[in-house]
């Protein structure tokens, strides 16, 4: 039995189909984080259109009874939001555990089979939990979230066109930042990751030979490259958050 975990794409025994039957028995719970996330991105609107209601009905006839019903309904809108958000990532929760229950034991079965050839036992496993939190965490609301961005923009056109150039042009710049970021620190993010991959690797099969180590006196040595190695993975990820 073969396993391969690369670049958030995880095989087992040669076929993704695997993974893919697996997020399909999870697709369930991500249609209803959709329909979630619908609800809250209707009640981001509660604040804009609150500020329009006491610019038109408050500010004119100065109704104190009118502020306060409007103010009440906001905070019920934001109440609402909240729940909903907190509902969105329980039911993101529940998808990473099953997820785990379909897969993680398959990883195991693989890791145990498949000689290490030099890497970490556990490398596979590790690799599967940030595959699972990267497509459960907090990370994916943004997904769920992102098909609203021309709806809000559109809404500020008819507000005004320039407020919606505006809007746009920022979203826009947004984008173009955030693929020029991306450009800059894939380079250093994966050496520093290698670099850390292969500490971990180092450690454990260091610490499998302990005694050896021992009685032969390499501590100070292997402590020494040990330094090194880490000294360079953090160097990398350093040079990675400075840009």
């Amino acid at each position: 039995m073969t396993r391969r975990v690369s670049s958030g794409v995880l095989e087992l025994n040669g076929k993704p189909k695997i993974v893919r039957e697996a997020l399909r028995a999870c697709r369930r719970y991500f249609l209803f984080a959709a329909v979630f996330s619908l609800a809250i991105n209707l009640l981001y609107l509660a604040s804009p259109l609150y500020m329009l209601q006491i610019y038109d009905r408050v500010v004119t006839s100065g109704s104190e009874t009118t502020l306060v019903m409007l103010t009440l309904v906001l905070l019920a809108a934001f109440l609402a939001l909240a729940g909903l958000d907190l509902v969105r990532a329980a039911i993101l929760t529940r998808a990473s555990a099953r997820l785990d229950r379909l897969l993680s034991a398959k990883i195991l079965a693989a890791s145990v089979e498949t000689p290490s050839q030099g890497a970490a036992q556990s490398q596979p496993i590790r690799d599967f939990d940030t595959f699972r939190q990267v497509i459960t965490g907090s990370g994916i609301h943004a997904l769920f979230d992102l098909p609203w961005s021309p709806i809000y923009i559109g809404i500020i056109f008819l507000l005004h066109p320039w407020l919606g150039f505006f809007a746009l042009g920022s979203s826009l710049l947004l984008i173009a930042m955030a693929v020029l970021n991306e450009y800059i620190v894939r380079a250093p993010l994966k050496q520093a990751n290698d670099l850390a991959t292969a500490n971990y690797n180092f450690t454990e099969m260091s610490l499998r030979n302990a005694e050896v180590i021992r009685a032969m006196g390499m501590i100070d040595g292997l402590v020494r490259r040990w330094g090194r190695d880490r000294g360079l993975a953090l160097g990398q990820q350093g040079r990675a958050s400075d840009r």
